[in-house]
């Protein structure tokens, strides 16, 4: 019975990817586009190219850069790179209330003028279309939009990997329960932002202010979208510095609310007890297994990649994958940001 419980709520989620349809007002918004940069050196001129590339009014948009304490020649690169909207900005003091990424990102927002601050990383590419494709997503009532940002990788598991969190978004954004975002590309109307305190409410974590932000947007009653258009790519790192990336990305259960707990806790259960019921039963395992190639494909159609087979079985192991990085990531020696 929990076997097609499980199989119904992967085809309400992948009916959430569904909803998410762009619908355009035409109206020309001004951006902050908004980065905390440390010891990027090997990334930001492809970052600061496509910056300078993208098609929308010069006008309409600054590009606010936040060093935070490079040690390599990051700050020269950004203080010398030759574009007329670029602001960088150097933190002036450690923080101990703001860690990590929050103090560039608090340095860089306080000065900010524009309608809507847009986040992005210092080791991404932006797409050309990137602010007019959030255009078609603002309203009058919806306060943040959150975008996708898949990898840049050669190896298909770990290309696979880095969507399933997009997957995750756009369906529950989708069924009008946001759950997370990630915080290479996601927008916020600044006058939002200042309403519910910024950064200030926020102090005192080392990762996950994306996160927390979404949940600030949610508490407050705003509406929150998706936008899958026009993604903003990131590129691949190995190593430690992978595993780093993966405990943040997954190490954030105690940021969640009580409900998502608690699914969490019943979902590790299911992917424990999953194996064992295989060996008895086929119906529900194949209901089980047809539900998430639904959910899969509802992903790949609004987002526009490719179909990849391989793709298909990743979809059946990748949650003991997830799971394994969320025991070491939130229980596990704690993450570090660079």
């Amino acid at each position: 019975m929990i076997i097609y419980i499980f199989s119904l709520f992967f085809i309400l989620l992948g009916i959430g990817i569904l909803r998410n349809f762009p619908k355009n007002e035409g109206i020309k918004y001004t951006y902050s586009i908004i980065i905390s940069c440390k010891n990027e050196e090997d990334n930001l001129i492809r970052l600061l190219e496509s910056l300078q590339n993208i098609d929308y009014p010069k006008s309409h948009y600054e590009v606010i850069i936040a060093d935070d304490f490079s040690t390599d020649k990051s700050w020269e690169i950004i203080k010398n790179f030759k574009m007329e909207n670029l602001i960088p900005v150097k933190v002036k003091e450690e923080n101990n209330d703001f860690h990590g990424k929050l103090n560039g990102l608090k340095t860089a927002t306080s000065i900010a003028k524009n309608e809507i601050l847009i986040f992005t990383d210092a080791d991404c590419e932006v797409d050309k279309n990137w602010l007019n494709s959030y255009n078609n997503y603002f309203y009058e009532n919806t306060a943040m939009v959150v975008g996708y940002s898949p990898e840049i990788n050669k190896n298909s598991y770990t290309n696979f990997a880095q969507k399933v969190p997009a997957l995750i978004f756009s369906s529950t954004i989708g069924l009008g329960v946001p759950f997370s975002c990630v915080g290479r590309n996601f927008a916020l109307k600044r006058a939002v932002f200042s309403k519910i305190g910024g950064y200030e409410k926020i102090k005192g974590i080392s990762s996950g202010d994306d996160k927390m932000m979404l949940n600030l947007v949610k508490k407050s009653g705003y509406k929150i979208k998706y936008n899958a258009e026009a993604p903003v790519k990131t590129f691949p790192v190995s190593g430690e510095k992978y595993r780093q990336q993966q405990k943040r990305r997954y190490g954030k259960l105690h940021q969640s609310s009580l409900g998502y707990k608690l699914l969490s806790i019943l979902i590790f259960i299911f992917y424990i007890y999953l194996p064992i019921k295989s060996t008895t039963e086929i119906l529900p395992i194949l209901s089980y297994i047809f539900s998430a190639w639904f959910l899969w494909s509802s992903f790949i159609y609004i987002h526009k990649e490719k179909f990849k087979l391989s793709e298909y079985i990743f979809v059946i192991i990748h949650p003991y994958w997830m799971i394994f990085y969320s025991i070491i990531g939130n229980f596990g020696k704690k993450w570090q940001w660079k």
